[in-house]
């Protein structure tokens, strides 16, 4: 049997002996630490460069692209009575809007101390609007002295509150009766006067305070008052036929009660065969056409103030058509007796409130910063009366073209 040569025996065929393993010194270890050292120097030097270099791009991106800055619109709070209707009352010189769907049915009769002014009403709800004027024992009384006198007869549990409502003193009175209701009273700082508003349970709490809080007095001109004597210029009035301007003209004319301020404001003008109040300094003509047509056109040569007056009583298509843009009948009216000519263009910024079914204040604002009021009157007959006075002044002297209108209105258009 042939033998295996294996090395791992010696030639007796003994295993050889096992040797002691061979001790490490420091010479012979190997040489790993200072390698490691280098790999993480190398490692950190990278990271260091990346950082770098990232550091650099994040620069230059910061100066090519601001950073942007967060801004937040705010859009104004839209007021909820811009669009609404407005009611202005030249006797006692006031205003008011209340909501497109309510209507406004005024009162025509007079009264002395208690004038009702009018309703405003839906199908559902109502309010009453009304002057307490000139008692004696109201004078110098708070408008909470006043609603509680107003109230306290009645037998009903009330409470009353005193707010301020756009500088105005305003007793605000919750009458506890089923129905309940809402009576506002306001004093006018002015004079001895006080408005009422006094709504049944129909007009919700929020129409009621939302109504209050666009009321104004439009005429707080107070002072002391006077007589005065005021001379009349007399100013060309030219005449479609006849003679000529020949009509005579008084040389002064006796004002009551004006007050103090307006006194060197004021000048009266003889034209178109009439005196009329306006402001001072204003110069122009007038006309008396051959169709009747009247009116004049006052003006001042140095600003934008004027004072106009239109007639139309004579003509027919004049009338409809120049009451058209204050009076939706006028404007049916014309419309159908002349459906081919256009309406007159429409005013910019026009806006009414009517006195009675007859008469409307108008006013709207020039490019110019002009403020112009106005009073326009229709009547529906076979003649199709219209006439109208309107006064262009600086938003300034709206106090003057108030005092002026009511004039006007009470001297030439409240007596025909």
């Amino acid at each position: 049997m042939e033998q295996t040569n294996d090395s791992s025996f010696n030639e007796q065929g003994t295993p050889p002996e096992s040797q002691p393993p061979t001790e490490l010194t420091e010479e012979t270890k190997p040489k790993r630490f200072p390698i490691l050292y280098l790999g993480l120097l190398f490692l950190l030097t990278v990271f260091a460069f990346l950082g770098y270099q990232n550091w650099q791009l994040r620069q230059q991106i910061s100066q090519e692209k601001p950073t942007p800055v967060l801004t937040v619109s705010v859009s104004p709070t839209q007021d909820p009575t811009a669009n609404w209707k407005k009611y202005t009352n030249t006797k006692y010189s006031f205003s008011f809007r209340y909501p497109t769907q309510y209507f406004f049915k005024e009162d025509l009769i007079d009264e002395a101390n208690y004038d009702e002014i009018g309703d405003l009403y839906t199908a559902f709800a109502h309010m009453r609007v009304r002057v307490i004027n000139d008692i004696d024992i109201y004078e110098d009384q708070s408008s909470e002295n006043v609603a509680k006198r107003e109230i306290m007869d009645s037998g009903f549990r009330y409470s009353i509150e005193t707010v301020t409502i756009n500088t105005y003193q305003v007793a605000i009175t919750h009458v506890n009766r089923k129905p309940e209701n809402w009576i506002a009273t306001i004093k006018n700082p002015k004079k001895n006067q006080f408005l009422e508003f006094n709504a049944d349970n129909k007009v919700d709490k929020y129409t009621f305070d939302q109504i209050l809080s666009t009321f104004k007095f439009l005429d707080q001109v107070g002072g002391q008052t006077r007589s005065v004597t005021v001379a009349v210029r007399r100013l060309e009035t030219g005449y479609g036929i006849g003679s000529g301007d020949t009509y005579e003209y008084p040389s002064t004319i006796q004002i009551e009660k004006i007050p103090e301020k307006f006194v060197e404001r004021i000048e009266a003008y003889g034209v178109t065969e009439m005196v009329v109040l306006g402001p001072k300094g204003l110069d122009g003509k007038g006309s008396i056409g051959a169709n009747g047509v009247t009116g004049f056109d006052l003006f001042d040569g140095r600003s934008p103030k004027y004072m106009k007056y239109e007639d139309g009583s004579a003509c027919y298509a004049c009338n409809t058509g120049g009451a058209a843009p204050y009076f939706e009948r006028a404007k049916e009216l014309y419309e159908k007796q002349y459906p081919n000519t256009p309406l007159p263009a429409p005013i910019p910024g026009l806006e009414t409130a009517p006195l009675s079914d007859s008469i409307k204040t108008y006013s709207y604002t020039l490019p110019v910063g002009v403020e112009v009021n106005g009073v326009a009157r229709f009547v529906e007959s076979p003649d199709m009366n219209f006439r109208k006075i309107e006064i262009g002044l600086p938003s300034a002297d709206h106090d003057l073209a108030i005092f002026l209108l009511n004039r006007f209105v009470e001297e030439k258009i409240n007596k025909e």
